[in-house]
């Protein structure tokens, strides 16, 4: 793996490691950054641990390029997440940009991928990086910014310019699904598992097109398998704030998870009722029905919370439309 990821002429990395200060990617630190991207202390198959392995390249002659690698051994974790940065002069320039596409493709072999994005930075920012307030059990609303839907074993991370899905993936979607599926381009890898793009290059995910590539792409495979930050942004919008018990991807209620071959362990905790019921009624919620398991708020709209403990902690805003 480190003898490919050093082979590329145009993409080796310069400097490796999970923490500023990067190391250096040199002959001389061969071992130990082969050490580092296996990450052999670290990685182990449970899924309790969260270590993973960075990469990055950084490289400012021309042609610029800048990108990261991020990825684990675990199965519900494993190279779950590439975000890729490139200057405009690499994308314009087609026969290295097949290179880079090539690498990456590539990359996606060597980790035995179960899943890999490829995509700009401005596209995952758009697409996972969320604010919202969080409200104290003081009634203290608090700013919160972080990165939302990115874990794999919650359910696909969504739709973006680049797409790998590895033998898992298309055995349960089903092959002749994405074969069919309506995208700007497919590649079909020995590994049993398909690229598909949504656009020619990387910037322009956001056109018409790309966009209308990512809805229909989302329908035929079931939208529900997909976080979708704009549903989220939505249900904030109308809850204003949420307690700090309940994570933004929760109010996406009807998100599935494909039936992975390992266990992901849930949330052992137990929503706090009296907690939570303070929390909404300085939202201007009332409480409407309450038992061991189960609390229903609902504010002077007409709009209702619902929040149980079974099987998990899970909470629904249902607008009253």
């Amino acid at each position: 793996m480190t003898k490919y990821i050093m082979g590329s002429p145009l993409f080796a990395p310069d400097v490796y490691g999970p923490y500023e200060p990067l190391r250096k990617f040199t002959n001389k630190d061969i071992d130990k950054a082969s050490s580092m991207l296996a990450n052999e202390s670290g990685q182990k198959l449970s899924p309790h641990r969260i270590y993973t392995s960075l990469l990055f390249k950084r490289q400012r002659k021309k042609p610029k390029t800048s990108y990261s690698l991020e990825w684990s051994n675990l199965p519900h974790k494993t190279f779950d997440r590439n975000y890729v940065t490139t200057e405009s002069i690499i994308i314009e320039t087609k026969d290295t940009f097949q290179e880079w596409q090539s690498y990456f493709l590539e990359l996606c072999v060597h980790f035995e991928s179960w899943y890999a994005t490829c995509m700009l930075e401005s596209e995952h920012i758009e697409k996972h990086l969320l604010n919202w307030y969080v409200v104290k059990p003081s009634g203290i609303r608090v700013e919160s910014h972080r990165g939302v839907g990115n874990e794999l074993y919650e359910g696909i991370p969504g739709v973006y310019w680049g797409n790998y899905f590895g033998p898992f993936l298309v055995n349960w979607f089903g092959r002749e699904a994405l074969m069919r599926l309506p995208c700007f381009s497919m590649q079909w890898l020995d590994t049993g598992g398909v690229f598909f793009t949504t656009a020619e290059f990387p910037d322009q995910w956001n056109t018409l097109s790309s966009l209308a590539y990512q809805k229909d792409i989302k329908a035929h495979l079931g939208k529900e398998y997909f976080f979708d930050i704009h549903t989220v942004k939505q249900m904030l919008e109308q809850l204003h704030a949420i307690p700090e018990a309940i994570k933004p991807e929760q109010l996406q209620t009807n998100r599935k998870v494909p039936d992975y071959p390992f266990e992901v362990v849930k949330p052992t905790h137990k929503v706090n009722f009296e907690e939570m019921e303070k929390n909404f009624k300085s939202l201007g919620y009332f409480v409407i029905q309450r038992n061991d398991n189960n609390l229903i708020l609902e504010n002077g709209k007409g709009d209702r919370v619902n929040i149980t403990n079974i099987p998990s902690p899970t909470i629904e805003f249902i607008p009253n439309l």
